[in-house]
């Protein structure tokens, strides 16, 4: 047998073990999360550029969901600006108070929707910690919509898109919890803030990777900041009901 065969066929030897040693990588590993809390992890050379895209592109893509306003489509189908009704807050419970309980339901369904659906682009790109960070950027385009002039809701519901896809099990119980706060108190900003400050230990519990719970408790506290009027008010002069 000549050298250079011998040779080649090593070669062939060392390309087949690295690619198995590769391919026996963990997911984690052969994701994509050094962008999104995995300093240790290094992506192949050749797939560097398309890696390096995806995370970016799919952020935008989750912020840009999120900025598409449900209240804002559904009130202006029924001829209104909900802006100029009500409270003026383009959310699931100013809609209930002013359109109806149809219209709320319609609203309701989008903006969880939007967090539903980012997630899960974002777990397609970079797994868990991908789905939290662009469930994040959805509440942050609810919260500050580029299509509606940066004047969005609270972000409840596209976080409890969130955390539906986060932590399902604990996503039920929580919106158990928010139902009934709401029935026995009619003030929608008590169950909310209280299901945010639960989603925090739920998600610990529920064994988050550390990466992906820094993004929750971001999204909960961008949420929780977004109802300081309500909080003032509940300290104060009392806050509106869902239905008067």
């Amino acid at each position: 047998m000549s050298l250079s065969v011998v040779q080649r066929g090593v070669c062939f030897s060392r390309s087949r073990a690295a690619k198995a040693h590769y391919d026996k990588r963990s997911p984690r590993q052969n994701g994509i999360t050094v962008a999104l809390g995995d300093p240790t992890w290094r992506p192949a050379a050749s797939r560097l550029s398309v890696m390096n895209l995806a995370v970016p592109a799919t952020m935008v893509a989750a912020y840009l969901i999120g900025s598409l306003d449900f209240a804002v489509v559904v009130a202006r189908a029924r001829g209104l600006d909900i802006y100029d009704v009500g409270s003026g807050n383009p959310g699931t419970s100013n809609v209930l108070r002013t359109m109806g309980k149809g219209a709320a339901a319609l609203t309701l369904l989008g903006d969880v929707l939007k967090g539903v659906i980012a997630a899960a682009m974002g777990y397609v790109v970079a797994g868990e910690a991908g789905a939290a960070a662009a469930g994040f950027f959805a509440v942050l385009g609810h919260c500050f919509p580029i299509f509606h002039r940066f004047k969005g809701g609270k972000g409840v519901a596209t976080g409890a898109g969130l955390l539906l896809w986060m932590i399902p099990k604990s996503a039920l119980v929580l919106i158990v919890i928010w139902v009934l706060l709401v029935a026995v108190t009619r003030v929608a900003s008590i169950g909310s803030l209280t299901v945010m400050v639960l989603a925090v230990p739920a998600a610990w519990l529920e064994g988050i990777g550390w990466a992906g719970f820094v993004w929750m408790v971001a999204a909960v506290s961008l949420v929780i900041f977004r109802h300081r009027g309500n909080i003032a008010r509940l300290f104060g002069s009392g806050e509106r009901k869902v239905i008067s």
